[in-house]
């Protein structure tokens, strides 16, 4: 039986040539072209449709609007855009509905948010924005040098809470909330910051050495010699008693 293998004829140049043996992706490639040669012709031709694989040596149908075809058809992501309707902020703090929003939108994750230098009254929507020494209905303590930051957290043209910070090196920092409701903005409050919270050590006495409880009422001390092991404990006006289970200490 005679071995028959598929060859193709090679172009060596200057008139010569030679069979070459098919490798084995090119056998399957030549073996699948008729089949999918067969699939392709086997559709009927619909408009706005486009051919795709299903499988080996099976095509199909799918949908191919014209909206699909225009956006396609896009040279540049802004050509794309505008095919479906996308249109940029122009700014920052560009409200107008249906916007796409850009990095630093409403002052986030930017060096340079909006500012604004006129009236605070002007931003109720939520942002993050810096606001001039120049604006007015700032903080009354805010001064005539001080720049400050501001953060409506939440909000609409109506209704919204106002949170401002100076940041001026001149200044300490102060923080001030004022809220707007149908009646107008409220006057500015000023969260007042006088020091940092540490923490209260008890002072350490023995059963000897112990205060009067009857002169020391609801005061707690730390007793440093009870039996079974050293503990809080806090007068009832009588007796010195262990926080821990009531009992007297001893």
């Amino acid at each position: 039986m005679t071995d028959k293998r598929p060859v193709v004829l090679e172009d060596l140049g200057g008139g010569q040539g030679r069979l070459r043996e098919l490798a084995t992706t090119e056998r399957l490639l030549a073996a699948a072209l008729p089949v999918n040669n067969e699939a392709l012709a086997g559709l009927a031709g619909v408009a706005d449709r486009l051919p795709y694989f299903t499988g080996v040596g099976a095509l199909s149908l799918a949908v191919l609007t014209t909206l699909a075809r225009s956006l396609l058809a896009g040279g540049t992501q802004a050509d794309m855009r505008s095919t479906l309707g996308l249109v940029l902020q122009t700014a920052t703090d560009d409200a107008t509905a249906g916007r796409v929003l850009t990095v630093g939108a409403g002052g986030l994750l930017t060096s340079t948010p909006p500012q604004e230098a006129a009236d605070m009254n002007n931003r109720t929507l939520p942002q993050f924005l810096r606001v001039s020494s120049a604006a007015s209905n700032r903080p009354p303590w805010a001064g005539a040098v001080a720049s400050g930051a501001l953060v409506i957290p939440g909000g609409t043209a109506s209704r919204c809470t106002q949170i401002h910070s100076l940041d001026s090196v001149t200044t300490s920092p102060r923080l001030g909330v004022r809220n707007l409701s149908n009646s107008g903005f409220t006057g500015w409050v000023e969260l007042y910051h006088t020091g940092n919270l540490v923490l209260n050590q008890l002072a350490t006495f023995t059963l000897a050495t112990l205060p009067s409880a009857a002169a020391n009422p609801r005061l707690q001390v730390f007793v440093s010699n009870l039996t079974g092991q050293p503990a809080p404990c806090y007068s009832d006006g009588t007796n010195w008693r262990r926080v821990s289970d009531d009992t007297i200490a001893n």
